[in-house]
C-alpha cells in the first residue's frame, strides 16, 4: 500500500469521524436548548401554580400544669382540672 493511498484512507476516516462528532454535538446542543427553554420554564410555572396551602390552625394546646393535650376552647384541663387562661395557654 502506498503512502498516497494510506493518506487518502486516513483523510476519509477523519471526515467520517468529524461528521460523527458534529452530529453528536448538534444533538447535545438541541437537547440543551429544549431543556433550558422548555423544561425548566414549565417546571418553574408548575411549582409556582402548585403552592402548598398554609398549615391549618391548631385544634389543641398543652396544659401548663400537666402538659397534656387539651382542646383549644377548653376552660379546664380534663386531666388535672387546672383552669385555663384563654386560647394561648
Amino acid at each position: 500500500m502506498s503512502f498516497a493511498t494510506r493518506l487518502t484512507h486516513l483523510r476519509r476516516d477523519l471526515q467520517e469521524a468529524s461528521l460523527t462528532i458534529a452530529c453528536v454535538g448538534a444533538t447535545v446542543l438541541i437537547a440543551a436548548a429544549v431543556y433550558f427553554f422548555v423544561v425548566v420554564p414549565i417546571n418553574w410555572l408548575m411549582a409556582r401554580m402548585n403552592k402548598e396551602p398554609p398549615p391549618a390552625d391548631p385544634t389543641t394546646k398543652k396544659c401548663p400544669e400537666c402538659l397534656s393535650e387539651i382542646p383549644i376552647e377548653a376552660r379546664r384541663c380534663a386531666h388535672c382540672t387546672q383552669p385555663q387562661m384563654g386560647r394561648a395557654a
